[in-house]
């Protein structure tokens, strides 16, 4: 990796940074035609770290076409808001409260918290974080990553309709360690998953209503014979065609994990990607939506490793850069962009290359400015234009993925760590 390209990179002029709205909350009131978004809202969550012990939570609103005017800053009422939440209806929004141990429901027509059957924000466990949902939208998960002592470890089931707790999944009955964390869906929707990430397990939950949300089962591993709290699964994604599971864990390791349904299910294949690093700081996977290639942030190491899901091999490691996060593809498969947290850019890399321009698969072709410590990537539904959360600071940064170059930034409080495109149209909208 060379360690000096960065301090060489040109920083593109003409920043547009979008103003925020005064007050803790947009006073939007009822549906306008300043609310009116074709196409797409970016909704923000800012866990606002210098304030975390106060309910200073914030969720922002913004328009997904340019200018990107900002729709809307709501205040979540809660600690440290990390990640927002679409139905697929695209009909709810909900984001998780770390500090809070609690989750918020926004009103998509208003712009505001949803109190229309409440308060709008329901206590869940210790330290939510990661959400999904079902394929109806009728109920959501969210791992609670803290201790079964502090009121964590298991998995909340939320009727979103009536903003109500109306199960919880044990996850953690030895309460070891706890640390139910990140969340996957199978295509069919018939089972959701969630990685314990201080530990050396995976849990896979039917999503019945009818059977009462059981867990189906526990499944265990771990490469290199360390302790079970220092395997610590962070990041899961299931291929498209819902044959495979990939858990990364912390410790340097992918387990491959054969998906059978009704049936147990049987880690096939554990695949180590530390190329050489004792604690490559492994964190989060993507999948290409052909199911081709998986991706895996090093965060410690700065790399990309690049595994082959037909063979289950890693075939490429990619230089990127300090605390490479999660690397998301653009819609078309074309690109991944991979925020590097401990720095001010993203790395852009190529996947399928380009023969006639000496480009082979899989190369870095582009680094990009952004604010301090990109974190989350989302795309347009176009894959023309890409959205970064920067941890670090106070902005979203926003990319053109045609001409692979900074364009501005959008303003947003402090400390952004998530963001959902929600789409507002759809092909029958026309008719």
């Amino acid at each position: 990796m060379n360690t000096n390209r960065h301090a060489t990179k040109t920083v593109l002029s003409g920043l547009c940074a979008i103003g925020l709205l005064g007050g803790a909350q947009a006073a939007l009131g009822s549906p306008s035609d300043d609310m009116v978004c074709p196409g797409f809202r970016i909704w923000v969550s800012s866990e606002n770290n210098a304030n975390a012990n106060e309910n200073n939570g914030f969720m922002s609103v913004f328009c997904g076409m340019p200018p990107y005017n900002n729709l809307a800053i709501i205040d979540s009422t809660q600690k440290k808001s990390h990640h927002p939440w679409v139905s697929p209806d695209g009909e709810h929004v909900i984001g998780d409260n770390r500090k809070g141990d609690s989750v918020t429901f926004y009103n998509v027509d208003t712009l505001t918290v949803d109190t229309s059957v409440g308060s709008g924000v329901l206590p869940v466990g210790d330290d939510p974080t990661h959400m999904q949902w079902t394929r109806d939208s009728h109920f959501a998960f969210i791992g609670n990553t803290g201790k079964v002592a502090n009121g964590g470890g298991y998995v909340s089931v939320i009727d979103v309709e009536h903003q109500v707790e109306v199960a919880q999944v044990p996850t953690d009955i030895a309460d070891r360690r706890s640390g139910t964390h990140d969340g996957v869906m199978t295509p069919d929707g018939k089972y959701v998953y969630f990685g314990n990430n201080k530990w050396n397990s995976a849990y896979k939950i039917s999503t019945s209503e009818e059977d009462g949300f059981p867990l189906m089962q526990e499944i265990s591993f771990g490469l290199f014979g360390n302790a079970p709290n220092k395997v610590k699964p962070n990041g899961l994604r299931i291929t498209p065609d819902g044959s495979k599971l990939y858990v990364v864990n912390v410790e340097g390791s992918v387990a491959v994990i054969q998906l059978n349904g009704e049936h147990p299910d049987t880690v096939i294949k554990q695949i180590d990607i530390r190329n050489g690093f004792a604690k490559p700081g492994s964190h989060n996977p993507r999948i290409t939506a052909d199911g081709r290639w998986v991706y895996v942030g090093n965060r410690s190491s700065g790399q990309v490793a690049v595994i082959d899901a037909g063979i289950d091999e890693v075939v490429k490691f990619i230089d990127a850069g300090p605390g490479a996060n999660t690397p998301d593809f653009t819609p078309n498969g074309r690109y991944s962009v991979v925020p590097n947290q401990s720095t001010d850019f993203v790395s852009v890399i190529d996947v399928q290359g380009d023969v006639s321009l000496g480009i082979p698969p899989h190369t870095e072709v582009a680094e990009i400015p952004t604010g301090l410590g990109p974190h989350n990537v989302r795309f347009s539904p176009d894959g023309k234009t890409a959205f970064v959360t920067c941890k670090n600071d106070s902005v979203v940064s926003v990319i053109d993925m045609e001409t692979l170059s900074f364009k501005y930034n959008l303003d947003v409080p402090a400390n952004p760590n998530g963001l959902i495109i929600q789409l507002t149209e759809t092909d029958d909208d026309d008719d």
